[in-house]
């Protein structure tokens, strides 16, 4: 699995608790999804698309100050906010 590269300490990263909620908050407002759970799927239920991607995308490099490697892109990192979470609160190596 790739890396993230974070433009901040490791004591500034994200938790995944923290993530989650931003998330829950991001999906609520742009998609009008309340009620997400964590584990609910976003790809398979067709909330995330390609276009969505992108503005997802867009708002967790500005959101949360990360940058998402090519090699990150594999469609397990998007299928629920638990995995976009755990994505961009993982500690680079």
């Amino acid at each position: 699995m790739g890396h993230l590269h974070p433009f901040q300490n490791e004591d500034q990263r994200v938790t995944d608790v923290q993530a989650i909620q931003h998330l829950q908050a991001y999906f609520a407002k742009e998609q009008g999804a309340k009620d997400l759970a964590p584990d609910d799927g976003l790809l398979s239920s067709g909330l995330l698309d390609s276009l969505a991607i992108v503005k997802l995308l867009s708002y967790l490099e500005e959101e949360f100050d990360v940058e998402i490697d090519d090699s990150d892109f594999d469609p397990e990192n998007f299928e629920t906010i638990a995995s976009i979470a755990a994505l961009i609160s993982t500690p680079s190596a």
